[in-house]
């Protein structure tokens, strides 16, 4: 009976060892399949293997554009620093993804590394890189990147149809949480475009600037435009009288 119940119990007992073997002879396309929560813990442990493999499915056309996503994402947090020289390569990458994923790595990796890549990369062809360019370069905001910000408010690439991209509203947004006095005209010109979704930042500039506030925490977006354009008016008229 002692036997019985021994031999019942040895499956039992292995079973974690059979699991733990496994799981670290997982392929990276097997580990991308796991929860999100479990890849990279799972992926570290035959990180010399799964990374190699993990770039070539990143690079292979005849992935989808999520498979490729995850394995560069997973490869840059498996290697980190050992992984920038695949990251800058990914950053030449024809495919939109590919580069906005390996910006994105290489900010969580090095910041310093990521910067004039993003600085490249305001100008890329993709909106949503640019954005995420934005993004990135937010992170290390000083007056360089304020020059770069306003530049790219104004380029051509950044409208359509002489209508604003939704990434002018996100530049805004940025220039906004510290602006500084001298840039007071800019955001007073953004108030006059018809763009409704610059408005809000442009005020909340406007505020920190000047310490004023404008009408109600009531009055409608359009009525508070209306009022700081006149109060820009009225500023410039009492300097030069």
């Amino acid at each position: 009976m002692f036997v019985l119940c021994l031999l019942l119990t040895l499956p039992s007992l292995a079973a974690p060892s059979k699991v733990k073997s496994q799981t670290k002879n997982l392929t990276a396309r097997e580990i991308l399949s796991l929860p999100e929560s479990q890849r990279l813990n799972v992926a570290e442990k035959g990180k010399d293997q799964v990374y190699g493999e993990l770039i070539e499915l990143s690079k292979s056309a005849k992935e989808s554009m999520v498979t490729r996503w995850k394995a560069l994402t997973l490869a840059a947090k498996v290697k980190k620093h050992q992984a920038i020289p695949d990251l800058k390569e990914a950053l030449q990458a024809p495919e939109w993804f590919l580069r906005n994923a390996a910006l994105l790595s290489l900010q969580e990796i090095s910041p310093l590394k990521a910067r004039p890549a993003a600085e490249k990369l305001l100008q890329d062809r993709a909106l949503v890189v640019r954005s995420a360019a934005v993004d990135v370069l937010a992170e290390q905001m000083d007056n360089d990147v304020r020059q770069f910000f306003w530049s790219e408010f104004q380029e051509k690439r950044n409208f359509r149809l002489k209508t604003g991209l939704w990434i002018r509203a996100q530049i805004l947004s940025r220039l906004s949480q510290a602006p500084q006095k001298q840039e007071a005209n800019h955001f007073i010109e953004a108030l006059k475009e018809k763009d409704q979704t610059l408005y809000p930042s442009a005020i909340v500039a406007l505020e920190k600037i000047s310490r004023k506030k404008m009408g109600m925490s009531s009055t409608p977006l359009s009525q508070k435009r209306n009022l700081w354009i006149k109060w820009a008016q009225n500023s410039q008229n009492s300097t030069v009288n």
